[in-house]
C-alpha cells in the first residue's frame, strides 16, 4: 500500500505592519509625565521672619488677648497650651509639611495650607475652636490688635493669628472654615 504524502503547509504571506499616523502626544521624543507625580506643595501660607516681626507672642507678657493686666485671662496662652497638648495638631502639621515653619492660620478668614482639604489646617482650627468655645465670653470678646504667634513644643512651628483689630470670638465664625 502506498503511503500517503504528508500534507504540505500552505505558505501564508507574513503580515505587513500597517502604517498609522503618529500622534504628537505619543511621539518617542516627547517626554512622558511621571506616573505618580504629586502636585507641587503650596507654601503661600508660610510666613517669613520679616512678616512676623513685631507680632505678639503667647509666651510674652500679655501676648495677644490680654495677659493678667486687668483682663483676667490670657486667651493666647490658653489656646497655645491646648495646641501643644493635642497630638492631632502635631500630626496635621507634619502631614502638611509645616513643621518648623511660621504658618498664617487666620487673617480674618481661615487660611488654606497647601493641599489640605479644609482651611486653617483643620485639626489645628478645630482645636482652637473647641478651646475658644469653653473660654469665658469676656476673654473671647476682648479686643486684640495685630498678629499673635502661638508656638508648638518643638519651638520652631508657630501659628500666626490676627489682622488689624479683632477678637478671639471672630475665629468662631464656622461658616468661613469650610469654604
Amino acid at each position: 500500500m502506498p503511503q500517503a504524502a504528508a500534507p504540505q503547509a500552505i505558505a501564508q504571506p507574513s503580515p505587513q505592519p500597517v502604517a498609522r499616523p503618529v500622534s504628537p502626544r505619543l511621539a518617542e521624543d516627547a517626554p512622558l509625565p511621571p506616573v505618580d507625580a504629586a502636585p507641587a506643595d503650596d507654601f503661600s501660607d508660610v510666613l517669613s521672619a520679616s512678616q512676623i516681626a513685631g507680632a505678639l507672642s503667647a509666651d510674652s507678657e500679655g501676648g495677644g488677648g490680654g495677659g493678667n493686666n486687668g483682663g483676667g485671662c490670657d486667651t493666647a496662652r490658653i489656646v497655645q497650651q491646648a495646641l501643644r497638648r493635642d497630638p492631632l495638631v502635631q500630626t496635621a502639621v507634619e502631614d502638611a509639611h509645616r513643621l518648623g515653619k511660621s504658618v498664617m492660620l487666620w487673617n480674618g478668614d481661615w487660611v488654606r495650607s497647601g493641599a489640605q482639604d479644609g482651611k486653617g489646617l483643620s485639626a489645628v482650627r478645630e482645636a482652637i475652636i473647641w478651646e475658644l468655645a469653653f473660654t469665658p465670653e469676656a476673654c473671647r470678646n476682648k479686643p486684640v490688635h495685630g498678629l499673635v504667634l502661638l508656638s508648638l513644643q518643638d519651638g520652631g512651628t508657630r501659628f500666626a493669628i490676627g489682622t488689624g483689630d479683632w477678637r478671639w470670638s471672630d475665629l468662631l465664625d464656622l461658616q468661613s472654615a469650610d469654604r
